[in-house]
């Protein structure tokens, strides 16, 4: 059986109406708007219970509030519920110099004279005794197959392996 437009149209409508018509009204079959006149419904009495008395006034001065911790400035800094590691009593450890930055790429000797070819990044050095690297390494002395640096801003050696004495 195939409706019309016109046919839907009014199914349509009477399905809508008669979902309005029994949602307002009650289970009992009275009106939704007759249980709002009902504001005072009687509770089922409860077995065993004495009335509740009223309960005194919160005394809020009494209240004893931690005062020792200092007030939150940052509610959103990150906070941890780990214990704080344990004090040592030992001094703190000297200060040392960072890692090498510096790759051996290769050497060569020119009129007796050793030449070391290094790398860091994307940048190639070629060193001698004495020369500086990026104003923060002093190279001091190269050996067949060591290099010796001096870190400047600690004034501590480091050395570089360099490959084979040949």
């Amino acid at each position: 059986m195939k409706l019309t437009s016109l046919q839907r149209r009014w199914v349509l409508g009477s399905t809508l109406v008669a979902g309005i018509v029994s949602a307002s009204w009650k289970d009992g079959g009275e009106p939704a708007t007759a249980a709002l006149a009902h504001t005072e419904r009687p509770l089922p009495a409860q077995r065993g219970r004495a009335p509740v008395d009223a309960l005194p006034e919160l005394e809020l001065e009494k209240l004893e509030l931690d005062k020792s911790r200092e007030p939150i400035t940052n509610a959103f800094e990150p906070r941890s519920w780990a214990p704080p590691p344990p004090k040592s009593n030992l001094p703190p450890s000297p200060p040392q110099a960072p890692p090498l930055p510096y790759t051996f790429v290769g050497k060569m000797v020119d009129d007796g004279q050793i030449i070391v070819f290094l790398t860091r990044q994307e940048r190639n050095y070629a060193v001698r005794s004495g020369d500086k690297l990026d104003n923060t390494y002093q190279v001091d002395d190269i050996k067949p197959n060591v290099m010796l640096l001096t870190y400047l801003p600690l004034n501590l050696q480091q050395s570089l392996t360099i490959g084979s004495p040949n």
